[in-house]
């Protein structure tokens, strides 16, 4: 019982860090994207 809360408590904390990671990954894709988009227009 306690090691299934325990895995819980993990399962929760990396979900919340995943979903973290994955903000942030699209926000620097997107940025990634603009400038090629920038760079492409302007050359």
């Amino acid at each position: 019982m306690a090691l299934d809360s325990l895995i819980d408590k993990f399962s929760l904390k990396s979900f919340g860090f995943h979903r973290h990671f994955l903000k942030t990954g699209l926000t620097a894709f997107g940025f990634f994207a603009k400038l090629v988009t920038y760079l492409s227009i302007t050359v």
